[in-house]
């Protein structure tokens, strides 16, 4: 059996091929992993028409098999690899894995290789399935709270399954009823998320809690020229998103245009629902003149983004 594991949830796909491997474990198992990137696939076939030595199976992991997917940066000839899937070698396993979010069933091989292996797709959590990803792992960890600190909970924790198991093992440790507190003494916030909020405040004209994210990156002690180039960033996105939705994109066509992570788009797309492209524009123009104050040094960095933060309060 030959398996395909991809999807964007990598700490899911990685758990998979792990089990893989121990299902099919023997002492002097010869397990051999090869970067579809950097390997030829010559290279590769030629390991996979070797019979194993000192063991019955031979494990053969294929990362990064991009000629899967729709954006194939491999330059691999697939002639071979389907030659080689009308006659395998029956001790050899292999594991194909990528990040790419679905696979190209137009390609002959992604037919041909649906047919000869086992396909297994860990996508990104939703907003749902990240709920219940949550809810699942505080039962099975015994963990104590109500519910207002688990809803609190889910809201703070990126849709993230290895950043959010890093988070719950924390909160595990302590050994006592989690409480709204407890959350926010323990539970780091990723700068992505921190961003997020940031520009949420910002759109909300949100001052209140704009300064209180803003304290978090003080805490950080993150250069306020860094986080400009950040939200400056983000508001470019934001700007790009926008302007797809003006024109009647879908969630997934915007994916696609901009190569970005479902779950980005997601979040932004939530963003800039009631948010026009004049005030974007204007908030993007604010950006690029702090920036040039602080760079030039005319004005203290921590007093300039606080400025700016005011100004937004102010604006349009």
């Amino acid at each position: 059996m030959n398996y395909i594991l991809y999807g964007e949830e990598q700490c899911l796909l990685e758990q998979e091929k792990k089990r893989i491997i121990c299902k099919y474990n023997e002492e002097g198992l010869d397990t051999i992993t090869y970067n579809a990137l950097q390997h030829s696939l010559q290279e590769i076939l030629e390991e996979a028409m070797t019979i194993p030595l000192f063991s019955n199976k031979k494990v053969i992991v294929v990362d990064h098999a991009n000629f899967l997917s729709t954006n194939d940066q491999t330059n691999i000839d697939v002639q071979e690899l389907m030659q080689y899937l009308e006659n395998p070698l029956e001790s050899t396993i292999f594991i194909f894995t990528g990040t790419f979010e679905k696979l190209d069933t137009r390609k002959k091989i992604v037919k041909m290789m649906q047919k000869h292996c086992k396909v297994l797709q860990f996508s990104a959590l939703d907003e749902a399935s990240k709920a219940a990803y949550i809810g699942k792992e505080i039962q099975k960890r015994k963990l104590q709270m109500d519910m207002p600190v688990q809803q609190l909970l889910i809201q703070q924790l990126p849709a993230d399954i290895r950043f959010i198991n890093n988070e719950l093992s924390k909160l595990e440790l302590l050994g006592e009823k989690v409480e709204k507190d407890t959350l926010d003494a323990l539970i780091h916030k990723p700068l992505e998320e921190n961003v997020f909020l940031l520009i949420h405040a910002v759109i909300d004209k949100d001052i209140k809690k704009a300064f209180e994210v803003w304290n978090d990156f003080l805490i950080q002690n993150k250069d306020p020229i860094y986080l400009i180039s950040l939200l400056a960033s983000q508001f470019h996105f934001l700007y790009q998103v926008k302007g797809f939705l003006l024109q009647g994109y879908t969630k997934q066509d915007i994916v696609n245009e901009l190569k970005a992570h479902p779950y980005r788009v997601q979040k932004t797309i939530q963003s800039c629902i009631h948010l026009s492209i004049s005030s974007i524009l204007d908030i993007l123009n604010k950006l690029a003149i702090l920036d040039q104050e602080l760079k030039s040094g005319k004005i203290d960095k921590k007093i300039g983004f606080e400025l700016f933060l005011i100004q937004i309060k102010g604006g349009k």
